[in-house]
C-alpha cells in the first residue's frame, strides 16, 4: 500500500511540473500538448516497466 501510495505522489508531482514546464517553454499550444503527452507516456512506460 505504501509504494502505490508513493507512485500517486511520483504521479502527481510530474503532473505538476508540466504546467511550469510547459510556461518556460515559448511552442504553440498544439506542439506543446504533444511534448507533454509524449514526455508523460515515456515516463509513464518506464515506470511501469521498472515496477511490472
Amino acid at each position: 500500500m505504501k509504494k502505490l501510495y508513493l507512485l500517486l505522489h511520483f504521479a502527481v508531482i510530474l503532473a505538476g511540473f508540466t504546467g511550469v514546464f510547459g510556461k518556460l517553454i515559448s511552442l504553440n499550444e498544439g506542439l506543446l500538448v504533444w511534448y507533454r503527452v509524449f514526455f508523460s507516456s515515456v515516463i509513464l512506460f518506464l515506470i511501469l516497466k521498472f515496477l511490472k
